[in-house]
């Protein structure tokens, strides 16, 4: 009820003066959180005309070439609303956002704006990403975007509005209860909506009947000129997609923890639900929004066409076409239909109670102000832990061992992403680990081996009875003593080493030390 009421308000939301003075961000820095696999980003940003700003987060690999490096991970003070004048702190968790990669030099650039999205609208930065369907890289200028889905009581205020207003034929939509999203309008009916919206809060309208932008498109059906520089109007395929992928890439769905989808994150045909649920019911994406799979297909502006593999900039789909594009799987829909890249097309007159939409709002001509970090490298690869010093000195029969992962439950003060999360959790990127003898000098050890650290028993038969025991914070105990004991025995064997493999490849990680 409260999101709604955020989206109520800002039907009512009058655009802004510019600023006089642009934010400045002072003191960018960032550094590995010792322990961890999160870095601290800490800034501060002055800004005399505004107590609040939007603060985004980008990362580069490559020394500030690219900035690719997925931020679905980053919490704190990014995003909009970050108060001026104090230190501020983003954490950012290495082991989601590239994963696999344990000593790597990162670059964080910091971008502010004290322009803030209307009410109920999230903002999506500038940048490249990479579209489905064949794959190809996409540049989108930034934008707004409606967190929900368009309510039956959001179209039904402005619809109120645009009676009086010129609008003559604005249909009165359907939806299957409160705060449900609308349906049973087709493509001309969500343009001249989004024109009424504009006007109604006094700005300019995106849509038009002539190409000079003198006559605004307000009843009929015809395809309208665009200013797309102003007001608000429907998302292009390309910028329902960025959206809809929330920051990471190459996922099915709107998420990226998982390939799968599941009654429990969206609305669709095995959640058995016989029509949509109120908006905001599930988790939102990377970006904040809501039900970008399932619960209703969405209006794009595009006819609909083949895509290629070139490069865009902002595109607006085929030139010539009868169909329109709409997105995002529905109710009724099976989990294929719900994948980001699925593309459906209707005639734009076209109504039907599985199809709604929502908005977007480009953002004014004005500039991010930016500020990077120095490099930073990360390292956090395991560590073999005796006695509570890391493992370079005597080992002897009676020692305890730890292995130390990074990726358990975080760092201080930051919870776990999901459920059950930490040293055996569903993130754990170790598969496999062992602990062997080798000559000193020589490479690599004959191991003993262990199964995943997830089982907590069955080690080889060279270690009789031995067992490790998970604990917290991603560590994992090993009793040595049968172990010492069965390589002291060996004349070859003059080291103790760790030797790990990680998903989807194994690298030679050896911590080692004497045999005593």
């Amino acid at each position: 009820m409260r999101q709604l009421a955020i989206c109520l308000l800002g039907m009512l939301w009058i655009a802004p003066s510019l600023a006089a003075l642009e934010p400045v961000i002072l003191a960018a820095q960032a550094e590995q959180i010792t322990g961890t696999r999160w870095v601290d980003i800490s800034y501060e940003i002055q800004d005399p005309d505004s107590e609040a700003v939007s603060v985004y987060l980008k990362i580069s690999a490559d020394g500030g070439q690219t900035w690719e490096v997925p931020t679905v991970s980053a919490a704190g003070a990014v995003g909009r609303g970050i108060k001026t004048g104090v230190i501020q702190h983003i954490r950012w968790d290495s082991a989601v956002d590239l994963s696999n990669r344990y000593t790597k030099t990162l670059r964080f650039k910091l971008g502010t704006t004290d322009w803030e999205p209307p009410g109920g609208m999230n903002l999506i930065q500038e940048g490249s990403f990479e579209m489905a369907g064949p794959t190809h890289t996409v540049f989108l200028s930034e934008y707004a975007m409606d967190v929900h889905e368009i309510t039956k009581e959001v179209w039904d205020s402005v619809r109120l509005w645009s009676l009086d207003h010129g609008y003559l034929d604005l249909p009165i939509g359907e939806s299957f209860g409160g705060e449900h999203s609308l349906h049973t309008v087709n493509w001309f009916d969500c343009i001249k909506w989004c024109n009424a919206r504009s006007e109604m809060q006094g700005l300019k309208p995106a849509y038009y009947v002539d190409s000079a932008f003198t006559i605004v498109y307000r009843s009929g059906r015809i395809a309208p000129h665009v200013d797309w520089q102003t007001g608000y109007r429907l998302p292009t395929e390309a910028e329902w997609e960025k959206a809809a992928r929330g920051g990471a890439t190459g996922h099915r769905f709107p998420w990226s923890d998982s390939e799968k989808i599941t009654p429990d994150r969206a609305n669709y045909d095995e959640s058995e639900k016989s029509g949509s649920v109120k908006v905001g019911s599930y988790q939102p994406n990377g970006f904040g929004l809501y039900d970008m799979a399932g619960n209703h297909f969405e209006w794009c502006w595009d006819r609909y066409g083949d895509y290629t593999a070139e490069p865009q900039a902002d595109p607006r789909g085929a030139s010539v076409g009868v169909h329109r594009v709409f997105r995002g799987g529905s109710w009724y829909d099976n989990a294929k239909n719900c994948e980001i890249a699925h593309r459906r097309a209707f005639t734009p007159d076209t109504v039907y109670n599985r199809v709604g939409f929502r908005s977007v709002h480009p953002k004014p001509a004005r500039p991010w102000m930016e500020s990077e970090t120095k490099d930073v490298t990360l390292d956090s690869h395991p560590r073999l832990i005796v006695n509570g010093r890391e493992f370079d000195n005597t080992v002897k029969v009676g020692d305890r061992a730890a292995v130390q992962d990074h990726l358990g439950a975080g760092a201080e003060g930051v919870p776990a992403r999901h459920p059950g999360e930490g040293a055996c959790g569903a993130r754990s990127r170790l598969r496999a680990l062992s602990l062997g003898w080798c000559r000193s000098g020589t490479g690599r050890p004959r191991v003993v081996p262990h199964r995943d650290q997830c089982h907590t028993q069955d080690f080889s038969p060279v270690w009789p009875g031995a067992q490790a025991v998970p604990v917290v914070r991603g560590t994992m105990e090993l009793n040595l003593s049968l172990l010492v004991r069965s390589v002291s025995r060996r004349r070859d064997a003059t080291s103790l080493r760790l030797w790990h493999s990680e998903r989807d490849r194994s690298t030679a990680l050896r911590h080692g030390g004497q045999v005593a």
